[in-house]
């Protein structure tokens, strides 16, 4: 046992070895903790209720929602109050966080507020009230909503409620769809049910088209086209199994109107994938001794669309020739309805295009010369979507005819199969009086594709057409051929008085620029381009960032912000640029939305950056530090966040709040 000596050294040497571990601990406890966050919230509420009723809806909007994070009272203060303000920017997040919480009073309100909106006449409060619904309800409600706005809405807010149930899809849009067909043809409803039930496949449709499949009117014909497009396991075999079982039953018959609904099953089921097994059906169709009942239209016209999938030229020939004695020609040829004109020459051109047919390529160019014009256009349409270059002639030959209509169909003929060694007979056709803007516009594209140094030289001689469409395709052309010829007219049209012309010929000119091309950007261009067009060079990457960067430097009120914004989007190659725009901008809300886009994309890696701001000369950018620093800084910072709530520029103090209370939460 050892002795009392012993063990009172022996405790101590405990006590020793505790005391230094116990003071670091308490150390490391008050480095962590700091200003205490009840501490904190006294101070931010006092700043907060200093600025409630400033005139800056900014610094009112950062109050708002600073105080909705302090909770409870605050946040019930901040609601009341929110929901009542005028700025959408407070009235919005308000009405949200009011909708979604449990004070039935404040939900009561706002939603007689949302449901005002989504009834409102003005567009832009009806996007407000949709956004709103849709971030604060669940589908089944929007849902509900939306049915009471159709109904009690004003005129547009009633459609507008449609589109969007119609878009829902399924049953809720074929409720919408059904109510429709009900109205009259003359009503919006009725148009707006009959343009979605073109493209509707849900199968809960499934049973009014089969009801409606032999009709005669409009509505039997979009019945047929959803038979045709429906897909569902749930219907697919039992669809073609009914419709096999009905043409079957009247293949042999010869009662009245027998043949009619052989053709509508036809066509379904052609389209369906079944052509073989009908396509004898679709041929009668074309049997020039048939005389179709009163009532009985567009019968061809389901007959070709039929045939598409029919990749049996011979076929078609010998049984129409056999059969009924039917010269092709006749059919191709002797023809006025332009929808069966168009359904036949479509079928003509798929063929074509699967097997290059010489026979059918003959026909379609002695089509060109035919006495019918709804024809020719078909035909040379034809040819040109399948590039067939040898009928250059006959499409130069139909340019030189005064109908526009066959101008414009040669124009862009032309204009598809245009190559190397065009150049003087386009140039040609655009000096024929009275060519006409349309086929003017066309072959303008057609040298445009061509490219050549040749090209550019004959598009010189419309730099300064009448028309601005084909003016705006010459600039086009001209600024992405390339060749020195293009200098002289391009710095012509630089100086248009119609900036959409101007912008045409920068958009090329700006995808490669020379080192003389972007100087000259940056001492003319900048000074009138729009927002709209910063947006679209932004877009293009193949613009330099560095020109986006100049925008954002130098450039106007308008182009800065959109300029930032795009830098931003380009991603951490366009840091260091919103870097020096931050630095070196004597605007401030441009060094602010450089410093913010800049948060976005180093994050926490520039903290140094975002607290260097906070004694900026701007009140603007010391607020996008401190902004800065409640997303990306530490909790260190705290007590120099603090000393911003006595910072002369109230949304500065407003910021420098919010951010202190988000520090305080920190560990």
């Amino acid at each position: 046992m050892p002795s009392s000596r012993n063990f009172i050294l022996l405790l101590g040497c405990a006590a020793l070895l505790c005391m230094p571990l116990d003071s670091d601990a308490r150390r490391r406890k008050s480095k962590q903790t700091g200003p205490k966050l009840a501490d904190v919230v006294d101070q931010v509420r006092t700043t907060y209720e200093e600025l409630i009723t400033n005139s800056n809806p900014k610094v009112r909007r950062t109050v708002f929602e600073g105080q909705l994070e302090l909770g409870k009272k605050d946040y019930a203060a901040a609601m009341a109050r929110g929901i009542e303000e005028k700025d959408w920017a407070i009235q919005g997040p308000a009405i949200k966080a009011a909708l979604k919480g449990r004070d039935r009073k404040l939900k009561k309100k706002a939603d007689a507020i949302l449901m005002k909106l989504l009834e409102s006449g003005e567009a832009e409060e009806r996007e407000r009230g949709v956004a709103t619904l849709r971030l604060v309800h669940k589908k089944k409600l929007q849902i509900k909503k939306l049915k009471a706005v159709a109904k009690t809405g004003s005129k547009d807010a009633r459609h507008g409620a449609r589109a969007l149930l119609i878009k829902e899809g399924g049953s809720t849009a074929w409720a919408v769809i059904k109510a429709g067909l009900k109205e009259q043809p003359s009503e919006p409803e009725y148009a707006q049910a009959i343009e979605a039930l073109k493209s509707f496949d849900n199968v809960i449709a499934y049973s009014w088209a089969l009801k409606r499949l032999h009709g005669v009117d409009s509505l039997a014909t979009l019945a047929r086209d959803y038979l045709v497009r429906v897909d569902s396991k749930r219907v697919n075999s039992s669809l073609i199994k009914k419709l096999k079982k009905q043409y079957h039953k009247l293949n042999n018959s010869d009662a009245e109107g027998a043949f009619q609904a052989r053709l509508r099953l036809a066509y379904i089921l052609a389209l369906r994938g079944h052509v073989g097994m009908v396509k004898q059906t679709l041929l009668a169709a074309f049997n020039p001794n048939y005389r179709p009942p009163a009532g009985f239209t567009g019968f061809k016209v389901m007959a070709w669309k039929g045939l598409q999938r029919l990749r049996d030229g011979s076929v078609l020939r010998k049984q129409l020739s056999a059969r009924y004695k039917l010269n092709m020609r006749d059919l191709f040829l002797n023809n006025d309805n332009a929808e069966e004109v168009d359904a036949a020459y479509t079928w003509l051109e798929n063929w074509v295009k699967a097997n290059a047919d010489p026979k059918v390529i003959k026909l379609l160019q002695e089509a060109t010369r035919s006495e019918r014009p709804v024809i020719r256009v078909r035909a040379m349409g034809a040819l040109a979507n399948i590039g067939h270059r040898p009928s250059v002639v006959i499409f130069e030959r139909a340019i030189m005819e005064g109908r526009p209509d066959i101008r414009l169909a040669a124009a862009k003929a032309l204009a598809a199969v245009a190559k190397v060694g065009d150049e003087a007979r386009f140039a040609q056709f655009l000096r024929v009086p009275n060519m006409g803007p349309e086929a003017k516009l066309a072959l303008v594209k057609g040298l445009g594709r061509i490219g050549s140094t040749d090209s550019a030289k004959r598009l010189q001689m419309l730099i300064y057409d009448s028309d601005k469409r084909v003016k705006m395709a010459v600039a086009s052309a001209l600024s992405r051929n390339g060749s020195p010829v293009t200098r002289a007219p391009l710095k012509i049209m630089k100086r248009s008085p119609d900036h959409d012309v101007r912008f045409e010929v920068w958009k090329g000119l700006l995808v490669k620029p020379s080192d003389d091309v972007v100087k000259e950007f940056k001492q003319g261009a900048v000074s009138w381009l729009t927002a709209k067009h910063v947006r679209y060079l932004g877009a293009d990457k193949r613009v330099p960032v560095d020109l986006i960067s100049y925008v954002a430097e130098n450039g106007t009120d308008q182009q800065r912000p959109v300029a930032i914004e795009v830098l931003r989007e380009r991603g951490e190659s366009a840091a260091t640029r919103l870097l020096t725009v931050y630095e070196t901008s004597k605007s401030e809300e441009t060094a602010s939305a450089g410093l913010l886009a800049l948060a976005d994309l180093r994050g926490a890696a520039s903290v140094s950056t975002y607290r260097k701001a906070l004694g900026h000369r701007f009140g603007g950018v010391r607020a996008a530090g401190y902004v800065a620093i409640r997303q990306h800084g530490p909790r260190a910072l705290l007590e120099t966040v603090l000393k911003g709530l006595g910072d002369n520029d109230p949304l500065a103090r407003a910021h420098a709040a919010r951010t202190a209370v988000s520090l305080a939460k920190k560990k």
